[in-house]
């Protein structure tokens, strides 16, 4: 759901993708954004293209949107910064040969290359679902419709990847690599945030996104301005595809320490995060002036899941998640911390 392009038509808004890599013990995540995409006069126009690699650098890469497409119906789009400017998705060779500078991304393929080499990658992705399995927006029927701002969807919550990417030089080959996608997009972005995602578990197939941003109501504004909220989830999928949704948690958050606890009528969860609270990789983000270094994150965060039921008097009956690992993504963003 909401996998197309939202800001066709639209003069004004952001929206932006985020993809993760894990391979072996070392992680990328690919940071793709588009703002006021038809107003070349705004001072936050433009596309903006950001690696984080395995080694916690990141680089980026940013210019005008006249070259950037994407699709509408579902996840495809790209830019060329240096080069041929395609507007679909083109073939790994001819991409490979007359992009110098740009990307391309969708359901199934990804590849690009940033500046002057510091990081090229091309690779296959495939569902890391079963054939048949039922997909769902992250926030229940409530995202389909535009009543909070931002909107935010996991795309893909567990892609197998195959192919290859060099980082400073270091190539790295790998076949069924975990991989993720997500989004958000529309005319605000959360004053304050954090997240949590892993899909790289001791259980094979199990995948996480823990998050919690505060956001505004368009609704509202006009009643109430300034009204903010904090909209928080815990999303699961175990290693058979079954989906598990909290809307309802309570957290307690702070850089480089993430605590969890959701409920869902007999369920019940716990998240626990921990990352070095010295170190961070600094990531650019959307915000109300244009893209600023507004987030901290790592790739190597310890994590435990554990879900249970219980029962009429809250006593655990049965324990059907409970995994660790330590590849997690953490991070939180925006004012405060």
């Amino acid at each position: 759901p909401h996998s197309g392009y939202h800001l066709s038509g639209r003069a004004s808004g952001f929206e932006g993708w985020y993809h993760r890599l894990t391979v072996d013990d070392a992680s990328l995540s690919f940071i793709y954004s588009i703002f006021d995409a038809a107003d070349e006069t705004s001072p936050r126009h433009g596309c903006h293209m950001q690696v984080c690699g395995p080694d916690g650098a990141v680089t980026w890469q940013e210019g005008p949107a006249a070259s950037f497409w994407a699709d509408d119906r579902k996840l495809a789009l790209g830019k060329s910064f240096r080069g041929v400017a395609f507007s679909k998705m083109a073939s790994p060779a001819a991409f490979g040969r007359f992009v110098q500078d740009g990307f391309q991304l969708s359901s199934t393929r990804h590849q690009g290359v940033l500046r002057d080499g510091t990081a090229r990658w091309s690779y296959e992705v495939g569902w890391g679902g079963r054939l048949g399995d039922k997909q769902y927006s992250t926030a229940g029927w409530l995202a389909a419709f535009p009543v909070f701002e931002p909107m935010y969807q996991v795309v893909m919550a567990h892609g197998l990847a195959s192919g290859w990417v060099e980082w400073r030089g270091e190539r790295r080959e790998f076949r069924d690599a975990p991989c993720y996608t997500e989004k958000n997009w529309g005319g605000a972005f959360p004053r304050r945030w954090w997240w949590v995602q892993c899909n790289a578990f001791e259980a094979r197939g199990l995948t996480l996104t823990c998050a919690c941003g505060e956001r505004s109501n368009p609704l509202l504004e006009p009643l109430l301005p300034g009204r903010t909220e904090d909209a928080c989830m815990v999303a699961l999928h175990d290693e058979s595809g079954k989906f598990y949704p909290f809307p309802n948690c309570e957290w307690d958050v702070e850089w480089g320490r993430w605590t969890v606890r959701g409920a869902l009528d007999d369920l019940r969860v716990r998240v626990e995060a921990t990352c070095d609270g010295e170190a961070a990789s600094v990531v650019r983000c959307p915000a109300s002036d244009g893209m600023t270094a507004s987030a901290r994150e790592r790739f190597d965060g310890s994590l435990s899941v554990r879900v249970w039921r219980v029962t009429a008097r809250e006593e655990e009956e049965e324990v059907l998640i409970d995994s660790t690992s330590s590849r997690a993504a953490v991070e939180v963003g925006g004012e405060g911390w």
